[in-house]
């Protein structure tokens, strides 16, 4: 994946705020929905070395429901019509290596709500910068797996490599399942 793509993806990502998209635009993550070819909406770019491009969305906002009260709300999308396949290319196997992309966003979903909850000292003063700081980080860190996943798999192509990798990520959802909670209350 190009430094352009992560780039403005984390802008868009970072923000507190989340920009209206169709409903028919985004699929939420649900274990039970994976994604197929048809949900890859965006024209393919025939210059890229790659066969295609998961365009993944992580965001969040937060309420304030009174003095000292926030709900923490958590989005883990694909965006279809930023995603994108070469329709010649199109195997099973790289829709796996695909999906694997999306889980990792739910995956590092999970670590940030982990990393709220044993978030130790919010208080008013502090919660949104807190917040934001937690974000950042784990958005930062799930670019750098995303990376190592395209790298050590060879972007579907070492098979081995990626049915390993498939196993390493349902692991680790599945250790991260009691974060899968997509809001949070917090009283400050």
């Amino acid at each position: 994946m190009n430094k352009l793509y992560f780039s403005l993806l984390f802008y868009l990502l970072s923000s507190t705020f989340i920009i209206a998209q169709p409903k028919e635009g985004m699929i939420l993550w649900e274990q039970q929905r994976p994604i197929t070819w048809s949900d890859f909406k965006a024209k393919p770019v025939r210059s890229s070395p790659y066969h295609a491009q998961t365009q993944g969305s992580l965001n969040y906002t937060f309420d304030n429901k009174g003095p000292g009260q926030y709900i923490f709300k958590l989005n883990v999308k694909f965006v279809k019509q930023k995603s994108w396949s070469k329709p010649k290319e199109q195997t099973d196997n790289l829709l796996k290596h695909e999906q694997g992309h999306f889980d990792i966003y739910e995956l590092y979903g999970r670590i940030i709500m982990k990393r709220l909850k044993d978030a130790k000292v919010f208080n008013e003063k502090n919660f949104s910068d807190k917040v934001a700081k937690i974000f950042r980080k784990g958005f930062e860190d799930l670019q750098k797996f995303q990376e190592k996943y395209d790298r050590e798999t060879n972007h579907s192509k070492d098979k081995k490599k990626q049915e390993e990798w498939n196993e390493k990520i349902a692991d680790l959802l599945e250790e991260l399942a009691a974060y899968k909670v997509k809001e949070v209350a917090f009283k400050v």
